[in-house]
This record gives structure tokens, sequence and C-alpha cells, in this order.
């Protein structure tokens, strides 16, 4: 295996005395990615390809030197995991300077890789919602370009706030595009529900009042008639009509 070059100076205390010492925080992340990279460099010697990837991804992070890219490409390389070493190899050509020596070795494997790995073409999601990508998150849509993966079965998340989750799984051959078409649904609807008047209590519906003043003035008439009624000789009472005018 082609062994990883030191491709990095990373040097805090070699400045001419002319100039001023660079401040403590800038220093303190220079002895940090010293560190990541000698990690880095020990899990690759000993096979521990992604291992190594982190290590170099954080040494790249914390002192911007381009050539760390290359360190991680070459890693996940080692690893099989075509789709990520596509990504820090494109990284490193697009920040390495024209007279680094990796670029023909880096260019060379881009454009193998690009022949190995396959897309995931993301269509009608919600704007804004967060992609998850086997269970890890992405970024948010629309997205600028497919994504970029391995062959094989991906399963894919979409979540936004007010909509329901939604999740797929597509499988993406070598060297294609998987088209994924997304239709999230709301999980909560407005639903607007008409004012109700407040129900007249019982004792307050004229209908209530009309069958009572019905029922007293029929009480009334029968009581007329029992007391105008008098006896006839063979017991049957008699009622007294009123007159008509």
């Amino acid at each position: 295996m082609r062994a990883l070059p030191f491709c990095i100076v990373l040097v805090a205390a070699t400045a001419s005395a002319q100039q001023p010492p660079a401040p403590a925080s800038a220093a303190d992340d220079v002895d940090i990615a010293k560190a990541h990279f000698n990690t880095g460099s020990a899990y690759y010697e000993h096979g521990r390809f992604e291992d190594a990837a982190h290590e170099f991804e954080e040494a790249y992070r914390l002192s911007q030197k381009a050539p760390l890219l290359y360190n991680v490409g070459k890693s996940y390389d080692g690893a099989n995991d075509f789709a990520r070493a596509l990504d820090a190899y494109q990284r490193f050509l697009a920040a390495a300077p024209p007279d680094n020596s990796d670029r023909d070795f880096a260019g060379k494997r881009v454009e193998l890789l690009q022949t190995l790995v396959g897309k995931i073409a993301v269509n009608g999601a919600v704007d804004g919602s967060t992609l998850g990508l086997d269970g890890k998150l992405i970024g948010s849509t629309p997205l600028p370009a497919p994504l970029v993966v391995n062959p094989g079965r991906h399963q894919v998340t979409l979540a936004h706030e007010g909509y329901a989750t939604w999740k797929s799984a597509v499988d993406v051959p070598v060297g294609g595009t998987a088209p994924l078409a997304v239709k999230q649904t709301e999980a909560v609807k407005v639903v607007t529900v008409a004012a109700r008047d407040k129900e007249t209590p019982v004792y307050k519906k004229w209908w209530l009042w009309t069958a009572v003043g019905g029922a007293v003035v029929v009480a009334g008439i029968v009581t007329a008639v029992v007391l105008t009624s008098n006896g006839s000789t063979n017991g049957t009472p008699t009622v007294q009509l009123p007159q008509v005018k």
C-alpha cells in the first residue's frame, strides 16, 4: 500500500523573530491539528481507514491545509467508501495549488470513482425540509445537486415542521441515478368550526310557555264548567252556555 506522505507542515515555533507571535487560540488549533494528523496516520498504517479519515478531516477543519483532503480521500478509498473518497478528492483538487504532486493521482481517482458511485435525485420535497441519509443528517431541501452515494439500498428521511416525517428506501445502481418522488403530508390541519348561538334555557323557550298558557286556559274552562253545573232531576250536570251577542 502506498504510504501517506507527510503532506502538511504545521508550524507554530519556526516563525521569524520579527513576526508577532500567533494568538494563543490559533496556536492551540495548530497543536490540536498536528495531534489529529498523527493519530490519523497511525490509524491509516494499521488499516483503520475510516477512523483515519475522521482524524484527517478534523485536522483539516482546524488548519485548512488542503493536502489533508488528499489524506481523507486516500483513507476513504482504503475503506471502499467510494462516495466519500470522491468528495474528498474533488475538494482537494479545488483547494490544492497547481504544483501539488498529488493532483495527478487524485484526478485519475476522480475519473474512476465517478463510474463506481450512484446518485439519488430527490424530487418534490417541501423546501426547508431536513434530509437524512442512512441515519445521518445531510442538509436541507432544495438540494443543489443529486446526492452522490455508494451503490446499493439507502434509507432517506425528510422532516419538516407541520408535516409528517417522510421515509423511503431507494436502490441505487452503479453509475446511475435513482429518482425519488417525495410526497410529504401535512401533520396538522386547521379546521374552522362555525360558532353556535348560545342555547336558550328551556325555561325561556317560547313554546314551553305557550304550552303552559294553553294548559292554564283549558284548566280555567274546566273549572268554569264545574262551577256552573247544577244538578238536574236525574243527576246529570248541566252547563250554562255563554250568550252570543
